[in-house]
């Protein structure tokens, strides 16, 4: 019984122990969910008060409609970047609704208009365009104005900074400059994605590509994490290697370990202890290192 005892005390005093047994929680709590049991799904009182993310980024809800709505039916067109980088900039189930499900997502959409009109979508910092800087007449705006009016339209999740965008403009407008400014600096975007059918990048090396002044590390890793589920980025050799490891993911590595030097080995350690059963059940997904940095 002592010995039993001191195990369990063990185990509470393991950091690296904590942390699996947090996330066999959360993704417990996620499959009685599915599953249609009724609350409370766990007996954590943290976990009961307070939202966290799904230790799979892929089953979060706007991920999920994400990819029934457009990456699944873009994922082998290199339409699938610039559809990537325009929904995650708003991150927002019901602006992604304005402009990619109003008539057929190829042809007819807020989205395939505005690919097709590149004098609307061009502007720089220097010499912003005047239609998108008075809030311009521009496919995407129309399309959002109309089906949601005075918003939101951004997501709350995570900070959206417009400073690059020009000062006076409201977060619809400083959100379409920004866009409009990373095309102006990817006008090679589908001759890019056209290479990329033969030889594929690595995460780091789309992540170094697709960022802009106003687009920076966490939102590109989010990008790629995104097209690691399309053509583009579906064998990246180093899915499992690297990760852009931001602020947030820091402080729950400090969490862990006494100090962290490397963050990136840090978390493939963690990884490959998530691949022992006594952290992580052979029944659940396999682990990968997204969902290490995402927990």
């Amino acid at each position: 019984i002592r010995t039993m005892i001191a195990t369990e005390i063990g185990k509470i005093n393991d950091p690296v122990h904590r942390f699996f047994a947090f996330a066999r929680e959360r993704h417990r709590i996620y499959m009685k969910r599915v599953a249609e049991v009724s609350a409370p799904w766990t007996d954590d009182p943290i976990l009961q008060e307070y939202r966290f993310t799904n230790v799979f980024r892929e089953l979060d809800r706007t991920t999920v409609w994400f990819r029934e709505n457009v990456r699944d039916e873009l994922q082998n067109e290199p339409e699938v970047l610039p559809a990537t980088v325009i929904f995650r900039w708003f991150n927002r189930i019901s602006t992604g609704e304005a402009i990619f499900c109003q008539g057929d997502l190829f042809d007819t959409s807020p989205f395939a208009q505005y690919l097709r009109d590149p004098i609307l979508r061009r502007a720089n910092k220097q010499s912003p365009s005047n239609q998108v800087r008075k809030g311009g007449n521009t496919p995407l705006k129309r399309a959002i104005l109309s089906a949601w009016g005075d918003g939101p339209y951004v997501t709350g999740a995570y900070t959206i900074n417009t400073r690059y965008a020009g000062e006076g403009l409201n977060k619809l407008d400083g959100v379409l400059m920004l866009i409009s400014q990373w095309f102006e600096a990817h006008r090679e975007w589908f001759t890019q994605a056209q290479v990329w059918k033969q030889r594929q990048p690595t995460m780091e090396e789309f992540c170094t590509w697709v960022r802009s002044n106003s687009l920076g590390p966490f939102m590109a890793y989010e990008i790629a994490c995104d097209l690691r589920y399309s053509y583009i980025l579906k064998d990246a050799p180093d899915w499992n290697e690297w990760a852009n490891v931001g602020p947030g993911a820091l402080r729950g590595l400090k969490r862990i370990f006494d100090s962290v030097p490397d963050p990136l080995a840090a978390m493939r350690a963690l990884l490959s202890q998530g691949r022992r059963t006594i952290y992580w059940p052979k029944a659940f997904p396999p682990l990968d290192l997204r969902a290490i940095e995402h927990t």
